[in-house]
């Protein structure tokens, strides 16, 4: 059982490992960020035992640099298939894809811990699910037959009522979603979209978010539906800033790797200095220091300037599960890693979370701030961005 003063006080701690620092939450944003504490934080439907999260600790090194113009990227809109019974897609907002040229990067966590990592050509969304889109998949997958099932029907926002049928907030992020309710939505969106649905279990498509052995989910990595990304294609889709032109270098931010520009592990995505900078990083998120006007509120999703990529909210507003397993990262190479097959030991059972919310202080929005979290939690300000192998 977690001790909730060490939730409250922000002392959560983790053993170091391989000469890493300990690991700190900081003391507000463990109030505000993660208040889930007192709402079950330990509380799981799985097998697994210890803590209901881990986090890495974050560095605070980092210089202020300008954003460089770079080209625009590459848009696409998924087909709606004219699907009996079924909402038209063509009539949701905030569905964009966009195009992320693959390539090697250095896959490097706030506190330093590093890895090259190469990744294939995929798209991820423009912007987090918004809750007008995951109700009306939501309520489409219900009436299917046989019917989807979610443990938690969803928020519109962090202020919405939990199911509700969407009101002028519509735009809000859909939140209070646990990783299960997030793989089973994005089957349901793939299904609903004519794709062909990733996420399986042994007798067929993974249609049902209580299946809380999470170790017999599978994911079809050839299937061509909606999926989480992996935590590298996170953080990659994150960090990309173009194709180096002479205006950074080894040591310049930002950074230049293999031909290309990086945004720093420090620094919020997209944003034009680091994370401390709250200039640079309230431009590109909403975040403790400027969401406290709006009551420490989510906001509409895109109304935050976006990367280089064209992506909004990758930091700050909505944290955002990603597929992999919470663990040290690998000292190999890696081509498409996708975290290890399953939870290491005495690591607990918990899967990566990125991006930080609108309560979270600033050192929680760096692109290379990771951690872990139990699964079946919703209570807390998290959702969904879906990703899709490249056609």
């Amino acid at each position: 059982m977690v001790n909730p003063r060490v939730l409250l006080t922000g002392s959560a701690r983790r053993p170091a490992s391989r000469g890493r620092e300990r690991s700190v939450i900081p003391r507000k944003a463990t109030v505000v960020t993660l208040s889930a504490a007192l709402l079950g934080l330990v509380a799981a439907l799985t097998a697994c035992s210890g803590p209901g999260y881990r986090a890495d600790p974050a560095a605070l090194e980092g210089a202020p640099k300008p954003v460089l113009e770079l080209s625009s990227p590459e848009v696409t809109t998924p087909d709606a298939p004219d699907t009996p019974g079924a909402p038209d897609l063509l009539d949701f907002k905030h569905r964009a894809l966009i195009r992320v040229p693959g390539g090697p990067f250095l896959q490097e966590s706030a506190n330093g811990a590093s890895f090259e990592h190469t990744l294939s050509d995929f798209e991820i969304a423009k912007y987090a699910v918004t809750y007008e889109l995951w109700y009306e998949v939501r309520s489409w997958a219900e009436e299917r037959d046989p019917p989807y099932q979610f443990a938690n029907p969803g928020r519109e926002g962090s202020d919405g009522v939990d199911g509700a049928s969407p009101t002028d907030r519509s735009h809000q992020p859909a939140t209070r979603i646990s990783w299960f309710d997030a793989v089973v939505w994005l089957n349901a969106y793939s299904e609903l979209s004519g794709l062909e649905p990733v996420y399986r279990i042994e007798d067929g498509t993974l249609r049902d978010a209580s299946h809380a052995d999470h170790s017999q989910i599978v994911a079809d990595w050839n299937a061509d539906g909606f999926r989480l990304p992996t935590e590298g294609e996170w953080q990659y889709a994150a960090s990309w800033r173009g194709e180096a032109n002479g205006d950074g270098g080894q040591d310049a931010e930002p950074r230049e790797f293999s031909g290309r520009l990086w945004t720093p592990p420090t620094w919020a995505s997209g944003a034009a200095a680091d994370h401390r900078d709250t200039e640079a990083t309230g431009a590109v998120a909403w975040y403790m220091e400027n969401s406290d006007k709006h009551d420490d509120a989510t906001q509409p999703v895109g109304t935050r300037e976006p990367n280089q990529l064209g992506l909004y909210d990758m930091s700050g507003n909505t944290w955002e599960w990603t597929w992999d397993w919470y663990a040290e990262y690998p000292e190999e190479q890696q081509t498409n890693y996708r975290g290890p097959d399953k939870p290491p030991d005495g690591n607990g059972c918990y899967r990566v979370l990125r991006g930080a919310s609108v309560g979270g202080a600033a050192v929680l929005l760096q692109v290379g701030y990771r951690i872990g979290f139990d699964p079946a939690n919703a209570n807390f300000n998290g959702g969904v961005r879906p990703a899709r192998n490249l056609k």
